[in-house]
């Protein structure tokens, strides 16, 4: 357990070190998206590419695992949804957030340091899946229906040209078009080239983790009572278990690409929950879950790494 919390440790430093540099005014609140927008559209991408070219494009890619880990998530948003309506008797919108929020790993930011941290460049070819997963069903689903149920006029078919051009021209998305297709060509890039993407790829881990901590910090939690506790044991704990469910029903996945699913969806809820929350008028419940996930998640990502190492 010492050993794992050595392990985990240092990118749980790197978020307190964001935080901190927000509250000490070292890092500027402006400056925040911008760092964020680096690491969504330059960073992660690179990382990507420098992942998936010169992999075996049939060796990296695994129809079972996107098939597990999107049952595992459909799953989770499902039950929740069902206690939050059903038992705790909330109303259907807190009841659609509360699914949502334990489904939408926060896998860029959060779960692609521990995989490359746990699992090396092995657990890396997981990644790219899941981004599919994330950007391509469970992201658009929930913007769709709060573009259907905000109140505007749009109609399902302009809802569904504002998803296509929004998937169209998503830097992750089309980072896994070209490394995909530069694997399957086996195109093997100019050193200079494959040197700069290696380098922005670098940047990736230790960038994202620090504006994780700089957004906590300007996370203004609300008294949400129960239901942010009831979000985070959705995603903490339910999540990672509906995806070894998952791939223990699917099949035929490496070990370490099942690995690297369920550390994925270990990590707590992404940062644009909270945006899509705002929509709903939840935003303080959302951001409340996000920082109550955020804590809890060095002593759950512990214990799940834990049961990994013992497997």
């Amino acid at each position: 357990m010492l050993d794992l919390l050595s392990l985990v440790m240092p990118l749980y430093l790197l978020i307190l070190t964001g935080f901190s540099m927000v509250r000490l005014r070292l890092l500027p609140d402006g400056s925040i998206p911008a760092i964020g927008a680096l690491v969504m559209n330059i960073a992660l991408p690179a990382l990507i590419i420098n992942t998936l070219v010169g992999q075996n494009l049939r060796e990296a890619f695994s129809l079972n695992y996107l098939l597990a880990y999107m049952l595992g998530a459909t799953a989770t948003v499902l039950l929740v949804f069902t206690l939050f309506l059903t038992i705790l008797r909330r109303r259907w919108t807190v009841a659609f957030m509360a699914g949502f929020c334990s489904a939408m790993a926060n896998s860029g930011f959060v779960g692609l340091p521990l995989v490359t941290l746990v699992l090396g460049a092995s657990g890396l070819r997981a990644v790219p899946m899941t981004f599919l997963v994330e950007n391509v069903v469970l992201i658009p689903t929930a913007l769709a229906l709060t573009e259907i149920t905000d109140g505007s006029q749009s109609s399902a078919r302009q809802v569904l040209m504002k998803m296509v051009k929004r998937l169209a021209s998503s830097p992750i998305l089309l980072a896994i078009g070209a490394g995909s297709a530069l694997s399957a060509l086996d195109v093997h890039l100019p050193a200079p080239v494959g040197k700069t993407i290696a380098l922005l790829a670098s940047a990736a881990v230790p960038c994202a983790l620090i504006i994780i901590g700089a957004m906590l910090a300007n996370t203004r939690p609300t008294a949400a009572g129960m239901d942010a506790i009831w979000i985070t044991i959705g995603k903490l704990a339910l999540h990672p278990l509906a995806t070894f469910l998952a791939f223990l029903v699917i099949g035929n996945v490496p070990t370490d690409m099942r690995d690297a699913g369920i550390i994925l969806a270990s990590a707590p809820m992404a940062t644009i929950v909270p945006l899509i929350g705002a929509r709903f008028g939840l935003e303080g419940l959302t951001a409340t879950a996000l920082l109550t996930a955020t804590v809890a998640s060095f002593v759950t990502i512990t214990i799940v790494l834990s049961l990994l190492a013992h497997a």
